[in-house]
């Protein structure tokens, strides 16, 4: 039987947190940050995995923009108010 294994990659979060946080709940798995100490067959098999999982993911990502207007894995948008929505100041004379 094979492990699962995962090829952690980020910019932005530590990887061995990940790795503390997940292999915790997954004593068996076998996590990756360099996917050149993997095993080639493994890294085709997930870029195949991911390849396959794209129009699944196409066909969520466009849903979810027609039906709620939002744009998954899209940038928190940065707002400023409009004149209609500052409430107006009062004085005192």
């Amino acid at each position: 039987m094979s492990r699962d294994a995962l090829i952690f990659y980020s910019e932005f979060d530590d990887s061995e947190a990940w790795k503390k946080t997940l292999t915790a709940e997954l004593p068996d798995l076998d996590f990756h940050t360099d996917p050149d100490k993997v095993d080639p067959a493994s890294v085709q098999l997930a870029a195949d995995t991911a390849r396959e999982a794209q129009p699944a993911a196409t066909r969520i990502s466009t849903y979810t923009a027609q039906r709620c207007s939002l744009q998954i894995g899209a940038a928190v948008p940065t707002t400023t108010p409009s004149a209609s929505t500052i409430a107006p100041t009062t004085t005192t004379g």
